[in-house]
């Protein structure tokens, strides 16, 4: 009997980025056996900004990536990047390991420096305290939000940046694109990854020179408000680990796929 073919990685990109901004990280995994897919969020670019919620992201995810690749039979592991984390969980409705009658299955969910979906929430709301009022990180440029719609990232070489080689930087830099504010202040219909059937397929990898989302500050308190187990990791670099250490993040990333491969 034939083995089972290894997983698609599946990508998730963040808010302002585009696939092409993992090319790097993605290219190793494939070079590792491992084919790889990915998909551009709808609110990344987008000349109609104040139409969209996250679940326009969520669909997008869902519909151009996810179920072209499990319908053909291929099982697929999510790796989501910041925002894309909060998009990934919704995503992933009806989709787990022994979730669906035929075709392949999401078999495992990481997510690097990222914000995990908590149903019926915005990604804002899930960000803030109980208690405290909503509000958008610090290095926000919202200065077109009324008129466009959109959103930027104030010092993005500082905020996502700061430990990626000059010439790498100013090269991402230039693929940066205006964001959709709507899509964080609209709720997430679904959090499929707290499903008992991703225990132990889940896992969340802290970039610990975070400067987007501050670990202790930001991302921990949202990872122990989701509730349920998370295998975690840590990797020293920058927001964007897969631009500053492609190659360790990657045997990471590769490490985990293995893992859920063999449950």
């Amino acid at each position: 009997m034939a083995s089972r073919a290894k997983p698609v990685i599946a990508l998730v990109p963040g808010a302002y980025h585009s696939p092409s901004h993992y090319q790097e990280f993605l290219s190793l995994c494939e070079k590792a056996g491992y084919e790889t897919a990915a998909v551009g969020l709808a609110s990344v670019g987008s000349s109609d900004a104040k139409s969209l919620t996250v679940m326009s992201d969520v669909e997008a995810v869902r519909e151009k990536m996810l179920l072209p690749l499990l319908d053909a039979g291929r099982d697929a592991v999510v790796f989501a990047h910041s925002y894309g984390g909060f998009v990934a969980g919704g995503s992933l409705e009806g989709l787990g390991p022994g979730q669906r009658k035929s075709g392949g299955s999401v078999v495992g969910c990481i997510i690097l420096a990222g914000l995990p979906s908590k149903g019926g929430m915005s990604l804002m709301t899930s960000l803030t305290p109980q208690g405290m009022e909503p509000q958008h990180s610090p290095w926000v440029d919202l200065s077109e939000v009324k008129t466009k719609g959109i959103m930027h990232a104030m010092e993005p070489i500082r905020t996502f940046y700061h430990d990626v080689p000059e010439e790498m930087a100013a090269k991402a830099l230039a693929g940066l694109q205006p964001q959709a504010e709507s899509v964080m202040v609209t709720v997430n219909e679904s959090d499929n990854f707290r499903d008992p059937c991703f225990d132990g397929r889940r896992a969340f990898i802290y970039a610990l020179q975070d400067k987007a989302l501050p670990v202790d500050l930001v991302l921990k308190p949202c990872v122990e408000r989701t509730g349920v187990g998370w295998i975690e990791r840590e990797i020293d670099a920058s927001h964007s680990a897969f631009l500053s250490k492609p190659q360790e993040l990657s045997e990471i990333v590769l490490e985990l796929v293995k893992s859920f491969e063999t449950k």
